[in-house]
């Protein structure tokens, strides 16, 4: 007994028409949210094509790369550049991605404000020094800026940037310890002698170029030293295990993260002499 192929619709193919019959819903007749990938097609309407999967890999990798090369660029001296390696991988991305279907955070129109007026504060400098210092901080705005869009983009990184960022809650709370054991230890890193001399004699530049894990100050007569590894000053120190204690204690309460509740308590528990 011979059998009848279905005959295709006029003005489509057969190829088509598969596709859109695998896509029904047995039983409803109705068609499922099931998208098959064409040539060119929008990266905002295919998720194999976000922004997040053009270049697959590890998800947050520029962050990895950011939280695990830290604690050299500081020993060397070059913690004023560490925020500039963020810069390039970033813009491939956004190369490669097009720009199509790229999300921002809420209230990113606010953020872009304060870069412009940021920006225009140049025509208030006077000198080389103060025109190299303002263009390596406005520098770390526009790196952070990237890295924030970047990371706002990632697919399924959620645990990952969890594990990077309570990674660098313990880094901080070590070298608050380094501070105390260690106050006295600083060295010039290798960078600041590649420096101009009107560069590196600027105090700010000399902070950053030369490590030290405690900072010493004088109150009052008195001798103070506060921990600061590994950071330029104790209050990035300070800022960075404040604004990342929530971040590791919530890492605790989502089984996505694995966690240990021990190691959170015991190192929860650390952090208190150095603060």
């Amino acid at each position: 007994m011979s059998t009848i192929a279905p005959v295709a619709p006029p003005g489509r193919t057969d190829t088509e028409s598969a596709r859109t019959d695998a896509s029904r819903v047995p039983g409803d007749g109705t068609i499922s949210d099931v998208t098959t990938t064409t040539p060119g097609a929008d990266p905002r309407q295919d998720p194999d094509l976000t922004p997040a999967a053009v270049g697959s890999g590890v998800p947050a990798r520029v962050l990895i790369v950011l939280v695990a090369a830290l604690v050299p660029a500081w020993a060397l001296g070059l913690y004023p550049l560490l925020w500039f390696g963020v810069i390039p991988p970033v813009l491939i991305w956004l190369v490669r991605t097009g720009g199509h279907g790229v999300r921002v955070p809420r209230y990113f129109g606010a953020w872009g404000t304060f870069m412009l007026f940021a920006l225009c504060s140049v025509v208030q400098l006077e000198g080389f020094g103060s025109m190299a210092v303002w263009g390596l901080r406005y520098g770390w705005y526009v790196a952070a800026t990237l890295l924030v869009v970047y990371l706002v983009n990632q697919r399924d990184a959620t645990v990952v940037i969890g594990w990077c960022l309570a990674g660098l809650w313990v880094i901080t709370i070590v070298g608050g310890w380094a501070g105390i054991l260690a106050s006295d230890v600083a060295w010039t890193g290798p960078f600041a002698k590649l420096l101009p001399a009107l560069i590196r004699e600027n105090s700010f530049i000399a902070d950053l170029t030369s490590p030290s894990l405690a900072e010493v100050q004088r109150v009052g007569g008195e001798v103070l030293r506060r921990p600061s590894a590994p950071f330029a000053y104790t209050n990035n120190w300070g800022s960075t295990f404040a604004l990342l204690t929530p971040v590791a204690l919530a890492t605790i309460t989502d089984r996505r993260f694995g966690m240990s509740r021990f190691n959170i308590a015991v190192f929860t528990v650390a952090s208190i002499p150095p603060l």
